[in-house]
């Protein structure tokens, strides 16, 4: 299938949103492309301009805030969030999950804001950041506003962010003493293929070492990351050919357990 459409490559975050200042559905932006791209060449996609936006000065950091919260750009390569030694000393769960997606060579390319804007059913961020307690960052020339990563992702690759809209950061809280998250995940190749079901958690633990307080979430399973009060909570599950919603729902159960698991050892690791 021939592609026709227009490409412009954009250096700073002012150009961008003059560029998608019409809030035209056709206008796509382009980051890593590990998920745009592939729909481009299939023709899914109504597109009639490409915006290239990695050469864009500045989306590309990693910063500790005055409130004690990990500012992520949107640019950040999943690869340089993997290998970051300050997210492996304040966040590294976050680096382990990176370490866990596809191969090093997608990591290379695929950045942190486009895995959200891509919200791809089975992806493994949306889960992992709603069980943060993240918010990204959404500019446009109307407005800055910011939403919980929870209220971002709406469906399968159905996001809240406007046609006219750019995602430039992601703000997460990092735990305190006492503090925890962790993940677990099942996929039918370890670390080449999307998971089939996944799970976050992120606890902190009273005086006594027992759980005070957790948030409990599962991913790439249903439409978008679901939010669980235990391990038992039903869950809206999609069938798919790669596993049946009975797999899920026995699986997703024993991964809550193992991402609280993994969330309490860390959490214990905190205070010592």
């Amino acid at each position: 299938m021939a592609l026709s459409f227009a490409y412009r490559t954009l250096r700073t975050v002012d150009e961008a949103l003059s560029a998608l200042a019409q809030g035209d559905e056709g206008v796509h932006v382009l980051a890593g492309g590990t998920s745009l791209v592939p729909r481009l060449r299939h023709g899914v996609l109504a597109t009639s301009l490409v915006l290239d936006v990695n050469r864009v000065a500045g989306l590309d950091t990693i910063a500790v805030a005055a409130d004690g919260s990990l500012e992520l750009g949107a640019l950040v390569r999943l690869r340089t969030l993997e290998t970051s030694p300050l997210v492996r000393a304040r966040l590294p769960v976050l680096s382990r999950l990176c370490a866990a997606i596809a191969s090093v060579q997608v990591r290379n390319y695929a950045t942190l804001g486009g895995s959200l804007c891509a919200a791809e059913p089975f992806s493994d961020f949306p889960y992992l950041l709603v069980a943060l307690d993240a918010t990204v960052e959404l500019r446009s020339q109307r407005a800055v506003r910011t939403l919980g990563a929870e209220a971002f992702i709406t469906g399968p690759r159905r996001t809240a962010r406007a046609a006219d809209e750019l995602l430039t950061r992601v703000t997460i809280p990092l735990p305190r003493a006492g503090e925890g998250a962790g993940f677990a995940r099942v996929s039918g190749r370890a670390g080449l293929c999307a998971p089939w079901i996944g799970a976050a958690a992120k606890v902190a633990l009273g005086a006594d070492g027992r759980i005070a307080a957790s948030r409990l979430v599962v991913g790439a399973a249903g439409g978008k990351p679901q939010r669980v009060q235990s391990a038992d909570d039903p869950l809206e599950l999609i069938d798919d050919d790669r596993c049946s919603p009975a797999y899920k729902r026995q699986v997703g159960g024993v991964l809550v357990r193992r991402a609280v698991d993994e969330a309490c050892r860390d959490a214990a690791a905190s205070t010592i």
